[in-house]
C-alpha cells in the first residue's frame, strides 16, 4: 500500500508475485517516472478545477469491496489498466528499453 503525504487516496497492488498484476505494478513504475499517473485537472470527486487528479490510468483504492466502483477485485481490472497504460504509451515493450 501506498500513500502520499498530502494526497487523500491511498493506492494497492494486491496480491502481486506471481500474479499478473505484478507485470501491471512494473508498468504502472515506468507510467510514474513518466510522470503520466497525475495531472492537473478536474477532479471527478469534488469538482474543484486547478487539482492534482488521476490521468486516465485508473488505480483500486479501496480493497476487499469494490461498493464505490474503484475498489479490488474487479475481473475487468487488468484489462483495462493495460488498455489505458497502452494508451499512454506504455506496454510491456517500454520494459525492455
Amino acid at each position: 500500500m501506498y500513500h502520499r503525504e498530502g494526497w487523500h487516496d491511498t493506492g494497492t497492488v494486491p496480491g502481486l508475485n506471481p500474479h499478473p498484476l505484478c507485470q501491471v505494478l512494473k508498468l504502472l513504475i515506468v507510467a510514474w517516472d513518466r510522470r503520466l499517473i497525475f495531472t492537473i485537472g478536474t477532479s471527478n470527486t469534488t469538482g474543484e478545477s486547478d487539482t492534482v487528479v488521476w490521468n486516465e490510468i485508473h488505480h483500486k483504492t479501496e480493497f476487499g469491496s469494490n461498493l464505490t466502483g474503484h475498489g479490488y477485485p474487479d475481473p475487468n481490472y487488468l484489462d483495462n489498466v493495460l488498455a489505458e497504460l497502452l494508451a499512454q504509451g506504455v506496454s510491456e515493450a517500454t520494459l525492455k528499453d
